[in-house]
């Protein structure tokens, strides 16, 4: 929820610290017990928006109107399976967010109300239209394409492992799920099947392996714990020339030439299935070999590959937009809604374009 205009918000309040004798003691996300509701505070003088994470646990709740919101599921380390509903919310500096009344079972207390929460300042991506002068190979096994993914004699990896023609692409640049920080902005999501294998988008070294994990769903606590490989790509450093834009930092109101530039690129692969690595740290691999299996581990509500790029390999870097590209075919971004394979768009509004 971006702000009060979402259908299923409650309502919103602007929050006057001079009615509370200690703002600094008043909890980020609160319980109402006399009206039975769920809601969030940034009390914060600061200007800065809060994005929070709150998992409600085994509690049905219902939105604006009485419409009953969706339960979703989580699964912990230990495998135990919970029902759930988990809010995202942008809250704006001085507001109390209402988000929803709290259905407790008769004869309990909303304070036996099982939750869990992350709130944040908003980290913004400073420069949106951040570019790599580099497209990559396609990241999933396509099944019956006319293009040759596996450059380099990797089938007898792929072989007989679970591939699709084609993948959804289900949150794209900007997505309102999780792609809205500086750390995912450009990031790609594709709904795929777990065990689709995944590939090496270019030829490059390991980085980084993690394939420990096993749990999965949309409980807060997944945010922190997920599997990923992280390779760093070999790229020519050079920049392109793409035009002129209207720099909206420049105070002299004139233009500025925009680059699409080059230099160091990282790639990752999040979510993928637990002990699917085929690689390790330091391992060279080459464009369109197989290094893991996708799955649906960590922040997950459904199987799928999370795809971003980066320029720097430090945790906390921006990502970067990257194009993908395949043989004579036109580099392209995906966006939320359409179906994908290594030649591009393969489906759009439920349509064929016949790749």
């Amino acid at each position: 929820a971006r702000d009060a205009t979402t259908p299923w918000i409650l309502g919103c309040d602007s929050f006057d610290p001079d009615e509370y004798d200690d703002v600094e003691d008043l909890p980020e996300i609160c319980l109402d017990p006399d009206a039975q509701t769920l809601s969030v505070l940034n009390a914060h003088a600061d200007g800065e928006t809060r994005v929070c994470y709150i998992t409600l646990y085994s509690t049905k709740a219902s939105g604006k109107n009485g419409v009953e919101l969706t339960q979703g599921t989580t699964t912990d380390v230990h495998g135990t399976s919970k029902t759930c509903i988990t809010f995202i919310v942008c809250c704006a500096t001085m507001t109390i967010m209402h988000l929803c009344h709290l259905h407790v079972p008769e004869g309990e207390s909303i304070l036996d109300v099982s939750l869990d929460s992350d709130v944040q300042p908003w980290n913004r991506h400073d420069n949106a239209d951040d570019e790599h002068a580099m497209p990559v190979g396609f990241p999933l096994l396509c099944h019956n394409n006319n293009v040759d993914q596996n450059d380099h004699n990797c089938m007898d990896e792929t072989e007989g492992q679970a591939t699709e023609d084609q993948y959804l692409c289900t949150q794209g640049e900007g997505g309102e799920l999780t792609h809205f920080f500086s750390g995912n902005l450009h990031a790609i999501d594709f709904r795929c099947s777990i065990g689709t294998p995944l590939l090496a988008v270019a030829d490059g070294i390991v980085c980084d392996v993690r394939d420990q994990n096993n749990l999965t769903g949309v409980g807060v606590s997944n945010l922190f714990q997920w599997n990923s490989i992280l390779l760093e790509l070999d790229v020519d450093d050079e920049s392109r020339y793409t035009g002129e834009v209207v720099d909206a930092n420049n105070n002299g109101g004139g233009k500025k030439q925009n680059y699409v530039q080059g230099g160091p690129l990282f790639v990752e692969y999040v979510h993928m299935a637990k002990d699917s690595a085929l690689v390790k740290e330091g391992d060279r691999v080459k464009r369109g070999q197989m290094i893991g299996k996708s799955g649906s581990v960590g922040f997950s509500p459904e199987p799928h590959l999370h795809f971003a790029a980066y320029r720097s390999r430090d945790p906390t870097a921006s990502t970067v937009r990257v194009r993908f590209h395949e043989g004579t075919n036109t580099p392209f971004l995906p966006t939320a809604g359409n179906y994908y394979n290594i030649s591009g768009i393969a489906k759009q509004d439920g349509l064929s374009t016949g790749r």
